[in-house]
């Protein structure tokens, strides 16, 4: 924009201040900024002078505010960075700088001191009166004067970065001019600058080598220094490097000899951290951290105040900030990276499940205060919106189920004909709960652990995956959020021997048992491969062919590893049809699983439910499990209506479970607790929840050879059922089974058919 014809009355108003306050508080500039020191890398201090939120007379605005609206409104929408600017401009980063001189043979450094104190006040005003701006000395003066302070740009204010790139312009273009020259790639990143070639010698206009003695000393090329002089900036000389390919070549500090990537030791150091706080809590791994953080250790210090809580909020905002700066520069889909962030997911969320609650030092972006947003009249009529033609007792079956089996690892059968709408519950349910799904088809041929989990080749050392395993990977990565993995047509083959040690191990991991894992391989593959990457570590120098041996096997134990832990927020469900082509589910799965049998549609029914226009708040898992553990608590401890519901329970396992020869288990009074407390959540009454437990996890149970005895005592019960509990599950449930009963021609009686 061309400030040609404004006034500085104009310039005000077209930022929005009124003139006279604006020049009021230009006056009272030395008592706005705050300056404060921070340490640099290379030692010493930095100080960062930034405007305080003080307003002006009527109150409307600060100085830290005008600087950002002259930033957004007049520096921004006229400044066009050059390619070889990589700092303080959009979509590019000290990744972007660094890839610039991957694979080079000379990698030249350079830093200009005190870059933004070089830059005073008359450089800024005279950038205003150049070219695009055009503005009259009154209107230079004043933009200068609102973006300077004690006649120099200050490092720490809005308008400063962009500012320093506009007044650079010039001497960036020379730079490439003579980058270009001597076959160089040059860029920028604030006050780094660096040169990167592939010639034999380095040129010596940009540089050279001089030996005095035993010593090299490198020196800037005349040319260069000559730019560099004509535009007012001095090098740094202590900060002068030239790196060859045969060395660690940095640049903004990442290591570019292949691609960009960070310096061991950051990797190491977020390893320690993460080892502390497993190992020693977060408090004690942030004091730890802190003390060992050498010449910044006072200075964070001064930040935490040891104030308690305080400590464990930056320690992990701080592990996380440098867990994704690690994502930044090795991409998100590295091994290494990912493997950290799962692991910090899950010692944040055991941090939060071990407190009775959450503390708010440790609240994270999907903490929601108070009771869950489950609502089951919201929860059923969500379903229709999205278009499920459902009985209400299927919807809220399915959402007691799912929120039960989240917490004690069983699986949710959902039983029904082709078409009828079990697939996509399953994903439009995942939506409701702002969670992620999948669906896994189940082959007949699958008749191993290897068909669902993949298979580990010894032959080139490398592990296959299944679909289901990435899921399972994927689930881990966003711990906070419902993961549904389906596995569709589940009895297309024997469950037992494809997933038997899959049901063992998230019934074990769940219910607090002890954290089996899933064994992809064997651990003796696992030992074996860890010594030789130690073996191929010890080696200072490593051929070509041995880096990619070792790079390979790390990234094999990171992203899959013999003993593989399940992840908490998962909840595994399945699909099923019984026809010729299906197998019968065992006695084993059945006690392990929560079963919705599905009605045949009725078509008339389900159209005139009046959908709801509340949406279900996204579920967030540590405070849900959270509020089931309050629940839970509260029916053990003092809750007369919870003791008189299972009291009932024991009633049926008397008269009738146990009469048929399938008395309940300790397991179905640890599924009811949590059952009950799901129900609570969502509203529910103490009938109701006795009748969806009734229909989805007793009733299921019922397979017995056929006497007189059972049979009256099963009709007696089917009586009971249809009297007092028909609302809460498939009326076809209860005739299939009188059927069966009356059907001389058969010998057993049984839910499945």
């Amino acid at each position: 924009m061309s400030l040609y014809d404004f006034s500085p009355e104009l310039v005000a108003k077209t930022i929005g201040v009124d003139y006279h306050s604006l020049i009021e508080l230009l006056e009272q500039v030395d008592e706005i900024y705050r300056d404060f020191k921070i340490p640099k890398k290379s030692g010493g201090v930095r100080t960062i002078r930034t405007p305080r939120s003080t307003e002006y007379e009527d109150g409307d605005i600060t100085l830290l505010d005008i600087q950002k609206k002259i930033s957004k409104e007049i520096l921004q929408p006229v400044y066009q960075p050059k390619p070889c600017v990589h700092g303080f401009t959009a979509k590019k980063s000290i990744v972007t700088n660094a890839k610039a001189h991957t694979k080079k043979k000379y990698v030249l450094n350079l830093d200009i001191q005190d870059f933004f104190t070089s830059i005073k006040f008359e450089r800024v005003r005279k950038m205003f009166m150049a070219q695009p701006y055009n503005a009259n000395d009154e209107v230079a003066n004043l933009l200068a004067q609102i973006c300077c302070y004690e006649d120099q740009l200050p490092q720490g204010a809005p308008t400063s970065p962009i500012v320093s790139n506009m007044v650079c312009a010039k001497m960036d273009g020379q730079l490439l001019d003579i980058a270009r020259q001597y076959k160089a790639t040059y860029t920028r990143y604030a006050d780094d600058i660096t040169f990167s070639t592939n010639l034999e010698e380095f040129p010596e206009a940009l540089g050279y080598v001089v030996n005095e003695g035993s010593i090299r000393r490198f020196f800037v090329g005349h040319e260069l220094q000559e730019i560099f002089n004509s535009n007012n900036f001095e090098v740094n000389e202590r900060k002068v490097r030239l790196q060859t390919q045969n060395c660690r070549q940095e640049v903004t500090g990442l290591t570019v000899n292949h691609f960009p990537n960070v310096n061991r030791q950051f990797v190491r150091q977020i390893r320690a951290m993460l080892y502390a706080w497993q190992k020693f809590g977060i408090n004690n791994a942030a004091s730890e951290y802190i003390s060992k953080y050498g010449r910044y250790g006072e200075f964070y210090k001064i930040i935490l105040n040891y104030k308690s809580g305080v400590e464990a909020k930056r320690f992990h905002h701080v592990l996380r900030g440098k867990i994704e700066f690690l994502g930044l520069v090795r991409g998100k889909n590295d091994p290494i990276y990912k493997k950290y962030l799962a692991q910090y997911k899950r010692l944040l969320y055991e941090e939060i499940a071990q407190e009775p609650r959450l503390p708010s030092v440790l609240k994270t972006k999907g903490w929601q205060e108070g009771r869950l947003s489950l609502n089951n009249h919201d929860w059923n009529a969500n379903i229709r919106k999205r278009g499920l033609l459902l009985p209400n007792y299927i919807k809220t079956s399915y959402l007691l189920s799912v929120l039960t089996s989240l917490y004690t690892g069983q699986i949710v059968l959902l039983n029904g004909s082709v078409g009828i709408g079990k697939t996509s519950l399953v994903e439009k349910s995942a939506k409701i709960f702002n969670g992620n799904s999948k669906i896994i088809p189940v082959r007949p041929a699958w008749t191993d652990s290897t068909d669902l989990l993949g298979f580990y080749n010894p032959v080139n050392d490398s592990f296959h995956p299944s679909i289901f395993l990435t899921a399972l990977q994927q689930a881990s990565e966003n711990f906070e959020q419902i993961f549904l993995v389906c596995l569709d047509e589940l009895n297309l083959a024997k469950i037992e021997n494809y997933a038997a040690d899959l049901l063992s191990c998230l019934e074990y991991s769940k219910t607090g048992q002890g954290a089996q894992k899933l064994i992809l391989y064997s651990p003796s593959i696992e030992v074996q491969i860890r010594q030789e990457i130690k073996l191929l570590q010890s080696q200072k120098s490593k051929t070509f062919e041995q880096s990619n041996r070792l790079a390979k096997l790390q990234n094999l134990l990171n992203t899959y590893p013999a003993e593989f832990l399940l992840p908490k927020n998962l909840v595994l469900i399945g699909t099923l049809n019984s026809d010729e082509t299906t197998y019968d589910i065992s006695p084993k799965v059945i006690d392990r699983s929560f079963v919705i049998t599905y009605p045949l549609p009725d078509f008339a029914e389900d159209t005139k439910a009046t959908p709801s226009s509340n949406p279900i708040t996204g579920t967030y898992i540590p405070s849900l499990f959270q509020e089931l553990d309050n629940k839970i608590l509260q029916a053990h401890s003092s809750s007369d209506e919870f003791n008189d519901s299972w009291y009932t329970l024991l009633n049926w396992n008397s008269r009738y479970l146990s009469q048929c020869g399938i008395p309940l288990g300790y397991r179905v009074k640890r599924d009811y607790k949590v059952f009950y407390a799901a129900s609570q959540i969502i509203g529910l009454t103490v009938e109701e929840c006795l009748g969806y437990f009734l229909f989805t996890k007793l009733m299921p149970r019922l397979s017995f050879f056929k006497d007189e005895s059972r049979e009256n005592i099963c009709l007696e019960w089917l009586e009971e059922i249809e009297n007092n509990y028909s609302q809460f599950g498939t009326p076809d449930v209860i005739e299939n089974l009188r059927n069966q009963i009356q059907d001389i021609r058969r010998r057993n009686v049984r839910y499945w058919g």
